[in-house]
């Protein structure tokens, strides 16, 4: 069903249904692999699956999300799995690195985006996509302030410079398959979410926000392409190829026409 309101938290439609489409096929791509990767450890677990249906679910959560409550939740649904599929390697302490670094910094960007929604309920007293989409184009200060700092903890998420600094010691860290998962679904479902945001609150007319859109894509591009020539590592190489792949997708946000939505999908396909 197209465009079918689930209480006033979530919304099907056909941005939703293409969102779970990847999650559940790039899902069953990374499970194929943790069935491989798995069969090769000594002190084989089956948890693994468990974080990765968890994280599945939020994913899904995310990419039909239509108010800030479940945009939150779902993005805390899909990281919070990662943290232990991570540092799964229990005896690799590289593994166990990449975890606490992820997690660290990942609760360090949790606050902004709690902080930046709190001051959007401030000036709004909705949560709403639809509810917020007047208040944004108004120019209130305290709602211009809000988004920014969402965008600063969807910067984190999305690894786009200049906070892509936990990207390629996770992507080294991580078990193979997991780099798979975060290099899909975690950020094919965070940019939808953040496409639905943007195109419900028409930011695009926004000078503001396309700015620091530009920048962050103009750093994301410079940085993530530059730093990827010293790689010796095809983990790392592919961290900061994904670096410079988001700051392309910004792109499309910051262009704002007709085929914002179509160019993304086909991108992140």
């Amino acid at each position: 069903v197209v465009g079918f309101p689930v209480t006033d938290l979530l919304v099907i439609d056909q941005d939703a249904l293409f969102g779970f489409s990847c999650v559940l096929v790039a899902s069953l791509g990374c499970a194929t692999l943790f069935h491989a990767y798995l069969e090769g450890l000594s002190d084989h677990r089956e948890e693994m699956y468990l974080l990765l249906l968890v994280a599945a679910v939020g994913g899904m959560t995310l990419v039909s999300a239509s108010n800030l409550v479940s945009f939150f939740i779902g993005l805390e649904l899909v990281s919070v799995p990662v943290y232990g599929m991570v540092g799964y390697l229990l005896k690799d302490q590289r593994s166990l690195e990449a975890s606490v670094k992820y997690l660290v910094l990942s609760a360090a960007a949790s606050p902004f985006l709690l902080f930046g929604m709190a001051l959007i309920y401030a000036e709004t007293g909705s949560l709403g996509f639809a509810e917020l989409a007047t208040a944004a184009q108004a120019g209130q200060p305290l709602m211009a302030m809000g988004l920014t700092m969402m965008i600063i903890a969807v910067a984190f998420k999305l690894s786009l410079a200049p906070f892509h600094l936990w990207t390629p010691d996770v992507y080294q860290g991580a078990p193979a398959p997991v780099g798979a998962f975060l290099a899909t679904v975690s950020k094919i479902t965070v940019f939808l979410a953040v496409l639905r945001l943007w195109t419900q609150l028409d930011l695009s007319q926004s000078a503001l926000f396309t700015t620091v859109l530009a920048v962050l894509s103009g750093i994301s591009i410079i940085a993530g392409n530059l730093l990827a020539l010293r790689q010796t590592n095809i983990k790392r190489l592919l961290a900061y190829s994904s670096i410079a792949h988001f700051g392309y997708l910004l792109i499309a946000l910051i262009a704002g026409n007709d085929l914002t939505g179509e160019t993304v999908k086909l991108y992140l396909t």
